[in-house]
């Protein structure tokens, strides 16, 4: 049998000691019943919660005077204007003290909440043009960013994670630590590790995304899968057309390290990001052509002019380098 609805007059009569018997018999018997109750309740604790934000920030008298208000308020409601059964009047009281436990239980709980959310400090690291950067996390973790990358991390590890915050390439040589998973969040997906050598590349100008796994295993969360990676294994997210690949790379991972370039099977357009972010140049396509091309191949600590050139070779995509000589046009 559905149960009555609470009028919401009833609870706020309770609450405020202004209530009849009859009243205080209909919230006894629907307060445990009824899930209409928990809408009104909310709206209080809410109220109660917004007033708790200016409760954090006053001085120790204050939270002292407010303490003896919250005990003047729980003899208050113990009172009754009325006569009612020792029964309806113990449920009342019971009542009363749950909702009022409940609701310093949820002030409590966002107060420490915010309280950690408010300590925790933050350092960053960023690389410009041709530029890497290696540096040490709080937790002895290694990372090495690639140009153009930037990172952003507690100064101390809190909590039973380790999160970082990644835009941009960075290789991984993580400490290792099985009760405190290390997380890094990019624009598109989480990598998830426990300890282990690895390198994603997380540009958001890029079409594709990467992860490739030098050592040990990582998790990679994405919005529709989790694909579990190990030795020698890459994960490439597509963002052109919403699709991902897993495949075996049997090369050496991250040999941007040492100044070489890699591509195998990237589009020309990320090449051209690369080889911008690389030599601080400015690549442009000429208009009303299409650029669809593949481009599969290794350069090592070769000059901008060489790589176009080696890539003038194998697809035909010719270039030019303009007058002043920091653009660069790519034509068919």
């Amino acid at each position: 049998m559905k149960s009555k609805k609470l009028p919401e007059q009833d609870v706020l009569h309770f609450l405020n000691n202004v209530y009849t018997q009859s009243e205080a018999e209909r919230v006894c018997s629907n307060l445990k019943d009824n899930p209409d109750y928990q809408n009104i309740l909310s709206k209080s604790t809410d109220e109660i919660w917004n007033e708790s934000e200016d409760y954090i920030q006053t001085p120790i008298s204050q939270k002292e005077q407010y303490r003896e208000e919250a005990s003047i308020l729980l003899r208050k409601i113990n009172k009754t204007p009325f006569t009612i059964h020792p029964y309806i009047r113990r449920a009342i009281s019971i009542a009363a003290s749950i909702i009022i436990i409940l609701t310093f239980g949820i002030v409590l709980y966002h107060y420490n909440h915010a309280t950690q959310k408010r300590d925790i400090l933050y350092s960053e690291a960023s690389t410009s043009f041709g530029n890497i950067k290696k540096i040490e996390l709080p937790d002895g973790t290694i990372v090495t960013l690639n140009a153009c990358s930037h990172l952003r991390f507690p100064k101390q590890f809190e909590g039973s994670e380790r999160n970082v915050k990644l835009e941009g390439e960075a290789f991984f040589q993580v400490a290792r630590n099985e009760k405190k998973p290390f997380i890094i969040t990019t624009g598109q997906f989480n990598v998830k590790v426990l300890g282990t050598e690895f390198n994603v590349k997380a540009y958001s100008a890029d079409l594709t995304q990467t992860v490739n796994v030098k050592r040990g295993k990582v998790q990679v969360e994405m919005p529709e899968a989790t694909i579990r990676l190990i030795k020698d294994e890459q994960l490439e997210l597509n963002s052109l057309n919403a699709s991902f690949n897993k495949r075996n790379e049997n090369q050496d991972v991250a040999t941007w390290r040492v100044g070489c370039l890699s591509f195998n099977k990237t589009p020309i357009k990320d090449v051209a990001n690369e080889l911008e972010r690389r030599y601080n140049c400015r690549i442009v396509f000429e208009r009303g052509e299409n650029f669809d091309n593949m481009i599969t191949g290794e350069h090592s600590n070769k000059s901008l002019e060489s790589v176009l050139g080696s890539i003038e070779y194998t697809s035909g995509i010719h270039f030019r380098i303009e007058e002043n000589g920091r653009e660069i046009m790519l034509y068919k």
